[in-house]
């Protein structure tokens, strides 16, 4: 079995996001929208070749956007505005 999809939002998740999550290699959807979580966005995200849509807001994520997750080529990224993202270019 291999995951795709990962939406795990308003499930009131505390924490921060697992570097693990980056040995999902078939994942292309990762959704933790409106949550608690907290910290900064990890690198490791970046070794999921198939994500396309990364949708994060609604947390008190704080930091930047890794480089290594912008070169990435992401469809579709949501988060907000207390992330820094120099290297995408926001609505």
């Amino acid at each position: 079995t291999v995951l795709r999809h990962l939406f795990l939002n308003d499930n009131e998740l505390i924490g921060t996001i697992p570097t693990e999550l980056g040995d999902m290699n078939y994942l292309s959807i990762f959704s933790v929208e409106n949550n608690n979580l907290i910290g900064s966005i990890p690198s490791e995200l970046a070794r999921l070749e198939a994500l396309k849509t990364l949708l994060l807001s609604g947390n008190s994520f704080d930091g930047s956007i890794p480089d290594e997750l912008c070169a990435h080529g992401i469809d579709m990224l949501r988060i907000d505005s207390t992330v820094k993202c120099g290297c995408c270019s926001m609505p």
